[in-house]
């Protein structure tokens, strides 16, 4: 039986296939507002989440005050590819939590 954890993330791997369907504009931080939202209703759940600086460190990115988006943008990568990361890294969190 799959657990919820797993439910959610196969949900948002259809997020990731046709982000426009679920995201209105296909921007980094509306990208980033849908998954705050996305994560507040998998906690109402009962998810327990952890912190994301794992995975951000795994990939190059630091925590710092402003988030990872504008450390993407320094990177050169376009929207799209932003909003694709983003999801590919919550889809990875959810997977990780024990």
């Amino acid at each position: 039986m799959d657990t919820l954890r797993e439910k959610l993330a196969r949900e948002l791997e259809t997020v990731r296939r046709v982000p426009g369907m679920y995201i209105l504009r296909v921007e980094p931080e509306r990208a980033y507002s849908f998954l705050l939202g996305f994560r507040l209703a998998a906690m109402a759940c009962g998810v327990k989440y952890e912190s994301a600086r794992d995975i951000w460190h795994e990939r190059g990115y630091q925590v710092e005050a402003t988030g990872i988006i504008p450390q993407m943008q320094r990177r050169g990568m376009d929207d799209k590819a932003i909003v694709d990361a983003l999801i590919e890294m919550e889809i990875e969190q959810l997977r990780s939590l024990p």
